[in-house]
Parts: structure tokens; sequence; C-alpha cells
């Protein structure tokens, strides 16, 4: 199983028109705390802050251990979202992102409610291809674990993953397959 990536920081650009001419900002949040106590309303009131002014969200970039990843969202209720959860849990920058690209940028996929982030839910893990993810599915099922200990059992793992992949949805970034249940 591959280990997943981590976030560093968030860099959120706005543009504006002043009469005839384009200018535009960057917000880079680096160099955060990351805690369960975090409180992300800061970025919020940035964000409000700049909209108030005139400005746009002209893009958002989450920056990883090894990648960036531009994210579809240009709202200011998705973009404090995402945020919102890399700050919770910055190890899981890769889980976001495919998240995001698979089901949508959207606040409703990764505000807090009461039973979590929905990014979470329907999560199997990251691999390093999808044969391994369909080997681990296998394995850690009771039933079907108990045909593969006969000496004369020998699984394609490339075709198992291939059907099985049917009732899964997964993301590839930063070369690891991140893997969700398709809902």
């Amino acid at each position: 199983m591959a280990i997943g990536e981590g976030f560093t920081y968030l860099e959120i650009s706005f543009s504006a028109w002043i009469g005839t001419e384009g200018i535009d900002r960057r917000v880079i949040f680096r160099d955060v705390e990351f805690d369960d106590t975090h409180d992300a309303t800061q970025v919020d009131n940035i964000i409000k802050g700049m909209e108030r002014s005139g400005w746009e969200i002209h893009s958002a970039l989450i920056n990883t251990d090894s990648d960036s990843h531009y994210i579809g969202a240009k709202d200011h209720a998705t973009v404090s979202a995402v945020f919102d959860a890399l700050f919770e849990s910055p190890d899981n920058a890769g889980r976001i992102i495919a998240y995001g690209e698979l089901f949508g940028w959207m606040e409703s996929n990764f505000e807090m409610t009461r039973y979590g982030r929905k990014y979470e839910d329907g999560y199997y893990g990251v691999y390093d291809s999808e044969e391994d993810f369909a080997q681990e599915f296998v394995e850690n099922d009771e039933e079907m674990s108990s045909l593969l200990t006969h000496p004369y059992i020998s699984i394609d793992w490339e075709t198992t993953a291939r059907n099985l992949m049917d009732d899964f949805a997964d993301y590839e970034y930063a070369g690891e397959i991140y893997i969700f249940a398709n809902h």
C-alpha cells in the first residue's frame, strides 16, 4: 500500500479589472500550524474580503509533498471548505485532490458535518496499482480468501482488478492510485 501525499501550502490567485487593465494578486497560505484546534475562518474572511473589494478567485493551487494541483473551484465557500479539510488533515491532500477530481469540487464534498466529511466516506485507501487494491480487497474477505489457500488456485489480479473496479472509482495522483466506492 502506498503512503499518500501530504499538504504543504495553498495558493489562491485573485483577478480584478481596474478600468481596462486586468490585475492579479496571489495569497499564499504557508507555514501554518496544523492541529485539531484550527480555525479556518481567517481564510474564509480573507477570501470574502477580497471578493467584497471586487476581486474574484481566478484559481486555487494545492501544493503537496511532491506536486501541485489546481482545483476546479472558484467560489469562496468551496475553496474555504477544501482549505479547512487540508488544514485539519494535511496528510490527506492526495485523497482530497482525488475525491474532488472524481466527484466534483463543491463545498458539500468537503465541509464538516456531524458525520464527518463526505470525502472520507467510501475511501478504501491509496495503492501502487489497481491490482494491489484487488489483491488486498480479496484477501480481506474471509469467504474469498479461504479459496486462495488451495494450492491449485491461481488468480489473475489484472483481470480481477478490472472486474472489481466497476464498483469503485480511482484517481491517480503523484504516482499513486486513490480508491473510493462508486456512489
